[in-house]
């Protein structure tokens, strides 16, 4: 019986990571075609808008979301950090705390996930 959940939720790991590295692949292609000026900025901010409301409205999707917008708002303010400005300090002490805020919301949406196939 252990070895039967196990390989389960093996199975499902691996999954997991085909899943993760699906939506990689999508997020970099949807990034390199507005990096190099093939997509015009309204034509981004469209078709962000429109991703954005398919997610919300997928099970699970606005956890998934808010904790998406996180993580590229800490990408993004990495790119415009300056290298030794006090900026830089100010900014690496409130990505630590947002870095903590996206683990806490993991965590709570794993909660909120077992609760929810424990109730069916």
């Amino acid at each position: 019986r252990e070895e039967a959940e196990e390989a389960e939720e093996a199975a499902l790991l691996k999954q997991e990571e085909e899943l993760c590295k699906e939506l990689g692949r999508k997020l970099q292609a949807r990034l390199q075609g507005r990096a190099s000026g093939a997509v015009s900025p309204e034509a981004f901010a469209q078709e962000s808008r429109a991703w954005a409301k398919s997610l919300v409205e997928a099970p699970g999707g606005l956890d998934m979301l808010s904790m998406m917008s996180s993580v590229w708002r800490v990408k993004g303010k990495s790119y415009e950090r300056r290298l030794w400005g006090l900026e830089s300090v100010f900014l690496e002490t409130r990505d630590f705390f947002s870095r903590i805020g996206t683990g806490i919301s993991l965590v709570r949406g794993a909660m909120r996930a077992s609760r929810m196939t424990q109730d069916v």
